[in-house]
């Protein structure tokens, strides 16, 4: 029986070409081991980023009564004066359909948020002018359910309560319905809700001109940006569905 045998010379040299020839493989396994291991650090980073702007002290409950005055303050810097009346409020806790939010920070109010599910007639009295697209889009996917108004105030912004909202509520508006809804202010140069909607898996759909000018001429409030009616801002409607 012959075995197959070589020189001390010809092992090395054998061993050197396969070391040659591994070196490329070797270092792009190499490189891209770096490469993923700096972007889980990023990541990490950025986690740890986002951790820290979220204030700890958060608290997340419904709507009272007794929130309705901080409320009121809040909305009207940040929509404009009458944009949300004490009336309106009141039927956020007496329709069963309806619900709100308030965020607290500290105990001092940061934010909140007004959602409802609505049918076709309800649907239709949000829709303001836009009916016949709103009938198009949505009509199929009734109960249809709304994050009609959210706020959050300035000295609290960037600290992930706007998200906290929406996602609770999302939540809380997904068990009845597999549609959900939102119509964004459009600030033009900063539209800071359009960056929560997406974050919780909404996207936008259509951008409606003037979506509140018949709205604000029949409530007469004054547009944070307008000023007296007819509000001219645009609306940018959110759609995300469920399930």
């Amino acid at each position: 029986m012959q075995i197959r045998t070589e020189s001390a010379a010809n092992a090395l040299s054998r061993s050197q070409r396969l070391t040659d020839i591994n070196a490329p493989r070797f270092y792009a396994h190499s490189a891209r081991t770096k490469m993923v291991t700096v972007i889980f650090r990023i990541k990490c980073i950025f986690k740890c980023f986002i951790s820290s702007c979220m204030d700890s002290n958060v608290s997340i409950t419904t709507l009272s009564a007794g929130d309705f005055s901080d409320l009121l303050k809040l909305a009207d810097a940040l929509f404009g004066h009458g944009y949300l009346n004490k009336s309106e409020l009141q039927s956020y806790l007496h329709d069963p359909l309806k619900s709100g939010l308030v965020a607290r920070t500290s105990g001092v109010i940061a934010g909140f948020l007004c959602m409802q599910t609505c049918d076709m007639d309800e649907m239709m009295s949000l829709a303001q002018g836009e009916q016949t697209w709103f009938n198009e889009q949505f009509s199929n996917n009734l109960p249809l359910g709304v994050l009609k108004t959210i706020g959050v105030s300035e000295p609290f912004k960037n600290r992930g309560i706007g998200t906290a909202l929406t996602r609770k509520s999302i939540e809380m508006l997904g068990r009845s319905s597999r549609c959900i809804v939102s119509i964004c202010w459009d600030q033009k140069e900063d539209t800071p809700f359009s960056r929560v909607m997406e974050k919780c898996g909404m996207k936008m759909i259509s951008r409606v001109a003037e979506f509140w000018s018949m709205d604000s001429l029949n409530k007469n409030y004054k547009c944070h940006i307008c000023g007296s009616p007819p509000c001219r801002c645009d609306g940018l409607i959110y759609q995300c569905m469920l399930g």
